[in-house]
């Protein structure tokens, strides 16, 4: 009787992946098709006995660790990767899998190399069973370290965003192009009558009067516009605020958000106004005291000025 098509696409699947299996070798029965998988993962694969002692660990898992399998065949835990916090955590989590017979999936753990080398990895667990009988433990690893060192690193320039922010004693926000708020500092907060939690995904238009978010809008828009920054003067709730509006680009040089600063001058505008109503009487006073048809040389100067 001639081969089956499935056998024949088995034998050119072979064929195709030459760089893991050896061409041949042909599996013939499931346990050895399922060691040559597990042989030849990429990702750090452990089997253990329902005492948790090791029974197996693939090359990705020796190279991973460090540790070689004759140095970790047998052993029960703690394992020499281990931080000094995981037993309680991994005895819990043996538990709960035996008795619930779920999967866990997506746990993330700190680990150690042979040479002291720590590492993170996401790790998914199962339990085996033979004929509906509890057999092993499976687990497989994922090297998320790079990802922990970028999580981090993006926490640390968000933490040091967040303090340069709040040093300031102006508003100061990041928006995205459609104005919602990505970042925003306490004094902007109460500016607006809230806490910087709730304010952020909010949309900055829609806390503000109509009339004060179209003029915002024309403001932005022409920023995004000409990638220029601008400055400009506005009221809210009886302030009188200095604006400025910055473009950030991304690498194609696209505007995609903006940086917005606002500054309260609404005391200078006062003493401003003061001096303008100040200099006008005095400047009345000395037309009624010396009268002339030209109007008096009246100025303020500086003491450098004076001097």
């Amino acid at each position: 009787m001639g081969r089956s098509r499935v056998e024949g696409a088995n034998e050119k699947m072979l064929e195709g992946t030459s760089t893991t299996f050896d061409k041949s070798y042909a599996p013939q029965n499931r346990e050895e098709f399922s060691s040559i998988l597990l042989s030849n993962s990429p990702n750090p694969i452990i089997v253990a006995n329902l005492d948790a002692s090791i029974r197996y660990v693939n090359p990705a898992m020796e190279k991973q660790t460090g540790f070689s399998y004759q140095e970790l065949i047998g052993r029960k835990p703690p394992y020499p990767w281990w931080t000094e916090d995981m037993l309680d955590r991994f005895i819990s989590g043996l538990e709960r899998i035996r008795h619930t017979g779920v999967a866990s999936k997506g746990i993330e753990r700190l680990f150690q190399k042979k040479n002291g080398e720590t590492f993170w990895v996401q790790i998914s667990s199962a339990l085996v069973r033979s004929n509906n009988i509890p057999e092993c433990y499976l687990a497989t690893w994922v090297d998320i370290t790079e990802r922990k060192r970028a999580e981090e690193a993006l926490r640390e320039s968000e933490d040091t965003t967040r303090v340069l922010l709040n040093a300031s004693t102006d508003s100061a926000m990041l928006i995205d192009i459609e104005g919602d708020i990505l970042a925003i500092n306490r004094v902007g907060a109460r500016r607006l009558g809230s806490s910087v939690h709730e304010l952020i995904g909010s949309n900055i238009f829609d806390l503000l009067s109509p009339s004060l978010a179209k003029c915002r809008k024309e403001r932005i828009s022409k920023v995004i516009r000409s990638g220029k920054g601008t400055r400009f003067e506005d009221e809210l709730d009886g302030h009188v605020f200095e604006n400025n509006i910055y473009p950030v680009f991304d690498t194609q040089g696209n505007v995609v958000r903006l940086a917005c600063f606002a500054c309260d001058i609404t005391r200078r505008k006062q003493v401003e106004e003061r001096i303008r109503v100040a200099f006008h009487q005095l400047t009345s006073t000395i037309r009624n005291i010396v009268p002339t048809t030209d109007p008096p040389d009246v100025s303020f100067l500086t003491p450098r000025e004076r001097s």
